[in-house]
C-alpha cells in the first residue's frame, strides 16, 4: 500500500468529510498504521465557528482545523492534488491556534487560552471516548484549548496507552502515555463527561511535552518557531 505524503489531499473513504490533507510529517507516516489529516471542505460550507477552527486556502477552499482525524490506511482513498508550502503554513498555523501551542511551548510556558465555566470537555482532562478502538473502550486526553472547546460541536484528543514507543509517546502519569500522532477529533456528544478516567487530569509540565509531542509528528515546528532539536530536548 502506497504511504500518504504529508500535504498531499486524499479522497477520505468514510466519515463526514470527503477529502483532507495528511498533515502528520513523512517519517510518522512511514512506519505508522495510522494517518493524520485535516480535512478539506468546499469554500461555499457553512462554518461551525470562525478560524482557527477553519482557515481560507489559496484556492478559497477551507480547511478544517478545528477537526483534525487520524485514520488507519484503509480509509484513505486516491491522491488528489498536493498543497502549496503557503498552504500548509496556514493550516500549521491554524492547527496551532486550535490546540493552544504557542501558549505551552513559549518562554515562559504557561495554559492555553481559557474560558468561562460550564460543562464541556477540559483541555487537560481525560474522558471516555464513545467509540470502540480495536475492540476496546479507550480513554483521551483534550488537548484542544478551552476558549475553542466551550462553544465547538468537537474537541481533539489524543488516545491514552499502556504501550509506549517513544518520544513521541509522553508520560503522563506512571504507566500511562499519549499517542501525540494520533491526533483527532470527536463530537462533544461522543464524550462521556460523568464517567471518571483512571487520569482525569493533566499536570502542565506534562501537557508541554504533550504539545512538543503534536508539534514533532504533525511537523508544527516552523509554526512554533521550534527546531526539532529544541522539540526534542523539551520531550526529554
Amino acid at each position: 500500500m502506497t504511504r500518504a505524503r504529508r500535504g498531499t489531499v486524499y479522497q477520505l473513504t468514510t466519515g463526514p468529510f470527503e477529502e483532507g490533507v495528511a498533515i502528520t510529517d513523512d517519517p510518522w507516516n512511514d512506519v505508522m498504521h495510522e494517518v493524520g489529516f485535516i480535512p478539506i471542505v468546499a469554500s461555499t460550507e457553512q462554518e461551525a465557528l470562525p478560524p482557527p477552527w477553519t482557515v481560507r486556502l489559496s484556492d478559497a477552499r477551507k480547511a478544517v482545523t478545528g477537526r483534525p482525524l487520524s485514520l488507519p490506511l484503509d480509509r484513505i482513498g486516491t491522491e488528489r492534488r498536493t498543497l502549496g508550502a503557503s498552504d500548509m503554513t496556514i493550516i500549521g498555523e491554524g492547527l496551532v491556534d486550535v490546540l493552544g501551542l504557542a501558549s505551552l511551548l513559549g518562554a515562559p510556558f504557561q495554559s492555553p487560552p481559557a474560558a468561562a465555566g460550564g460543562t464541556y470537555p477540559r483541555w487537560g482532562r481525560s474522558y471516555w471516548v464513545h467509540q470502540r478502538i480495536a475492540n476496546e473502550e479507550k480513554f483521551h486526553l483534550v488537548v484542544s484549548a478551552d476558549d475553542l472547546n466551550a462553544r465547538a460541536p468537537a474537541v481533539s484528543v489524543v488516545r491514552c496507552t499502556s504501550t509506549p514507543r517513544g518520544l513521541e509517546f509522553p508520560e503522563l502519569v506512571r504507566g500511562t502515555h499519549a499517542c501525540c500522532g494520533n491526533l483527532t477529533s470527536f463530537p462533544v456528544h461522543a464524550i462521556d463527561l460523568n464517567q471518571l478516567t483512571p487520569v482525569p487530569t493533566i499536570a502542565l509540565p506534562r501537557m508541554r511535552r504533550v504539545a512538543a509531542a503534536i508539534a514533532t509528528t504533525h511537523g508544527l515546528g516552523p509554526a512554533v518557531a521550534l527546531t526539532e532539536a529544541e522539540l526534542e530536548e523539551i520531550l526529554r
